[in-house]
């Protein structure tokens, strides 16, 4: 928030240097309007990657627990012929987990670059939301100090 302020504020000083309380007023405003529209179009992106990756967490963890199941018979089923079934079936989970690992390789690669997309999407989405923030405190900021200056020449010109 603090570099989404620095900036808002310098931009704000130069304008107000360059072009006067009102410009600035209208930038600031135009600023805060496109950072709360980038804020929402963020969001809606955020939300749908958010969607996307649990409907294919959720179809994954189904389909790998479906063949589980099956990969677990086929080996009970070929045990008495390998001798590789043990009483507390570890050497059967090893094999399972080192076979899920290489079956769904690619699925879940998949799911991990949704991951590092929202990740993306959320911190660009803050970003804007610092923006908005900014802007919108230096509006309050000078319109306080409009009103001010107004209300000090005003005060002026009755005791003058």
């Amino acid at each position: 928030m603090q570099v989404a302020l620095t900036f808002v504020a310098i931009l704000a000083i130069v304008m107000l240097l360059l072009c006067g309380t009102r410009p600035t007023f209208i930038l600031l405003a135009v600023l805060a309007a496109v950072s709360a529209v980038c804020r929402i179009v963020t969001s809606y992106i955020l939300q749908k990657g958010t969607d996307e990756k649990n409907a294919k967490d959720t179809a994954l963890q189904k389909k790998i627990e479906n063949w589980r199941k099956v990969r677990r018979w086929q080996l009970r089923s070929n045990a008495d012929n390998d001798d590789m079934f043990d009483a507390g079936g570890v050497t059967q989970d090893l094999r399972l987990s080192l076979e899920e690992g290489e079956q769904f390789f690619e699925e879940n690669h998949e799911i991990e670059k949704l991951e590092i997309q929202i990740s993306l999407w959320n911190r660009i989405g803050d970003a804007f939301k610092h923006l908005l923030n900014s802007c919108v405190i230096l509006v309050c900021l000078l319109a306080l100090s409009s009103f001010v200056t107004f209300a000090y020449s005003y005060v002026c010109r009755l005791w003058g």
